[in-house]
Formats: structure tokens, sequence, C-alpha cells
């Protein structure tokens, strides 16, 4: 009996000592939220982690949590100059993934904040600083060393702490917000003041109570909102198109410009609008065109490609949900 129990113990002592391999992690990928393609690769991030789909060898590479990133449930994302992929997440997590090394850099003084709500809503790149759409205001950070050059937490009349949808960055800040549109005032330097920037209520905008994106197309400034597409003239924003359609989200690229409600997508162009796509059976969640126009639907039943007459689907392989009961 002793030997025996002299030979378990070894054995066990052997297994434990022995390595344990790479975790992987295997989530639904399908309810994908923001798109957009580098040196010709689709990126996409989801409820589930981050996608990059590579169409020429039909393969994935999948990015979660065991591949370094602090959060599966990411609600923004953008390409910097060096074409460094940033991820923003629900918990207010920002990651940075170097697709040259495979390293992923971390900024935590989101997450660090102790608001309640910190959500990332939206990144985007302007040469050298990413603009931060966050739950409680705006933020600005250096792409190359990723210190913060500022944060905006009172925009005009407009709470502390409004929660920032969207941004557009030309030679002017706008900023969506949930109570309005921010601008940047012509000449203002110092964004920290809330005397630096003109607001616009929703309730001061004819039939609009939310918007989700702001853009210039044909020189002019334009707002998706939930009444349709509002144009910004003479210091007040009008009607333009798709009077009454929720804009969920807008895109536009040289000559065209695309909307996108829960079910629909229209472009116009020349005067014209059209619809380019229909699909009752799932949400439609944002729109991105690539420069040889693929277009490409963010969707919660997976990824949409369309280009020209064919169409397709992409999301990895995962489970049926993130969610087990």
């Amino acid at each position: 009996m002793k030997k025996l129990t002299l030979i378990c113990l070894f054995i066990s002592s052997v297994i434990f000592a022995q390595s344990i391999g790479q975790w992987k992690i295997y989530s639904d990928m399908k309810d994908v939220k923001k798109s957009f393609s580098v040196s010709g690769k689709i990126w996409a991030i989801s409820k589930g982690g981050a996608f990059n789909f590579n169409s020429d060898e039909n393969s994935y590479l999948i990015l979660t949590k065991a591949e370094g990133l602090n959060s599966q449930t990411l609600s923004a994302m953008c390409v910097d100059k060096n074409n460094k992929i940033w991820f923003g997440s629900t918990e207010g997590y920002i990651n940075i993934y170097d697709p040259s090394t495979g390293d992923v850099n971390r900024i935590l003084d989101l997450y660090n904040t102790g608001k309640s709500q910190k959500q990332i809503n939206e990144l985007i790149s302007v040469n050298d600083t990413i603009f931060a759409a966050t739950d409680f205001g705006l933020s600005l950070i250096n792409s190359s060393n990723y210190s913060f050059y500022d944060s905006f937490l009172k925009m005009g009349s407009f709470p502390s702490e409004s929660k920032v949808l969207s941004i557009f960055k030309s030679s002017l800040i706008y900023a969506v917000t949930e109570k309005g549109i921010a601008v940047q005032k012509q000449g203002a330097q110092n964004l920290s003041v809330p005397e630096s920037w003109n607001t616009y209520p929703f309730e001061s905008i004819a039939n609009v109570n939310s918007a989700s994106k702001i853009s210039k197309f044909d020189g002019e400034i334009l707002l998706a909102t939930n009444a349709g597409v509002y144009r910004l003239t003479n210091n007040s924003w009008i009607p333009y198109l798709l009077a009454g359609e929720n804009i969920v989200d807008m895109f536009t690229l040289n000559t065209t410009a695309y909307f996108l409600t829960q079910h629909v997508l229209f472009s116009y162009s020349g005067g014209k609008t059209t619809t380019l796509y229909e699909n009752y059976d799932s949400k439609l969640n944002s729109i991105y065109v690539s420069n040889d126009f693929k277009i490409y639907i963010s969707s919660e039943n997976g990824l949409l490609e369309l280009n020209n007459s064919t169409s397709k689907t992409i999301y990895p392989d995962g489970p049926v949900a993130n969610r087990f009961n």
C-alpha cells in the first residue's frame, strides 16, 4: 500500500508540472458593430471580440482576451496613421493592436475614472490625435505615446459629462451628444471652457429627438437623425433628405453619401436617392465603404459585403451565443 501511495503521488506531481498549453477563446461574433478595411483586409468588432478577414486566403485573425484584449464587448474602432488598430470597449478600456508585431498596448485611464458609465462610443484618428467619444465627454489622445492631450467634459450649455456619441473633425470639431450638437466656435483654442462651443439642443431642431452621426458632403455639414438627414445652414439645422427616416449611420465617399436605417441602405448622388439594400429580418448597425466601393454593413447577423451584384456574409465560426443558461 505504501508503494502504491508513493507511485500515485509521483504521477500526480508529473501531471501538474506539465504545461497546459495556449488558451483560446471561442465566442459568438455575429453581432457586428463596426467595420473598416486596412490594406485590403476588413476589420470588424462585435460583442465577442474583434476579427480580421483576409478574403484572398479566406482566413480570419481573431482577437479576444486570450490574445491580450482587456474586453471582448467592443464598441468603437479606428486605425491610426501607423496602421495600428484601436479598440474601445463598453467598460472604458482602450486597446491598441499592432498588426506588424501582434502586440497589444492598453490605455486604462478612462476605465479607471470611477464613472458609472464609461463606454467608448466612437474613436476617430486625425493626424497625431485619437478622438475618443465617451459616455462622459470627449478625450484627445496622442497616438504615438498614448498620453492624453485634454478632456472636454462640458460643452457650451449642455450639462457636464453629457454622453458624446460621435465626433467629426474638419476645420472645426463637431460633436453629437445625448442632448444635441456641440460645435467648436471659430477661433476657439481652449476647448475645456464651455464658452468655446456653440450648442444646438435637440428641442431646437424640428422633429429631432436624437442623432447618430455628423459628417461633411458636397461642402455641407450633414447630421443623421431620428427624423432624416439635416444640414447646417446659416447657423440652423434644416431638413435635407429622407424625412422621417431613423438614420443610424452615415458614410460619405467622393460624390456619394450613404445613409443606413435599421433595415435599409440608401445612397445619394447627383441629386438622386437610391435604395441599395433592404433586410427586415436583421438589425443593421453601421456602414463602411472601401475605396474600391465594396460596401460593408455591420448587422446583428454578421458583416454583409456588397460588391456590385454579389453579396456574402462574413463572421468567424463560434458558438450560437455568448450567454449560457
